[in-house]
């Protein structure tokens, strides 16, 4: 009698966790990768511009992004700029300035033009974002605001 209740009993076992297999495999979306998805839609919309400073910045959905060097010189190909990549993880923005362009011709920079920085965003709408620099360290806690651009 014994050999029949343990038999059961391991049926049972067997298949609570046959019946629990599938729900392993469902995983809701966390607050932060919602967040990450919106401000990722958010920042590919449009151009924006960084308060204190003319450059107009347009960050690409591919991870790439550019700027102009001044408001007047927006939309101009011939104008020039930066650009570089970027991503955003765990509300970490970093970016990397990799390029310049000139007539609309992509060049590497000098190596002493080449930089990478990593901010905390630290608030974002539609309109407005800013972030808290983390690195460089010697300037750390810079903040920097941005706002929807025309």
């Amino acid at each position: 009698m014994k050999i029949n209740n343990i038999k059961m009993y391991s049926k049972v076992v067997l298949t609570a966790l046959l019946l629990c297999i599938p729900f392993s495999f469902l995983q809701s979306c966390s607050d932060d990768d919602e967040k990450q998805s919106e401000f990722e839609k958010i920042i590919t919309r449009g151009a924006w511009a960084q308060d204190g400073d003319n450059d107009i910045f347009i960050f690409n959905s591919d991870g790439t992004w550019y700027t102009y060097e001044s408001p007047e010189e927006f939309g101009d190909k011939e104008a020039g700029g930066y650009a570089g990549t970027w991503s955003y993880s765990n509300n970490i923005l970093t970016y990397k300035q990799l390029y310049c362009w000139y007539d609309d011709v992509k060049e590497p920079v000098e190596d002493y033009q080449r930089w990478t920085k990593v901010y905390t965003v630290t608030n974002f709408s539609n309109d407005f974002f800013s972030c808290t620099q983390i690195y460089p360290k010697e300037e750390k806690d810079r903040v920097k605001n941005f706002t929807r651009f025309k």
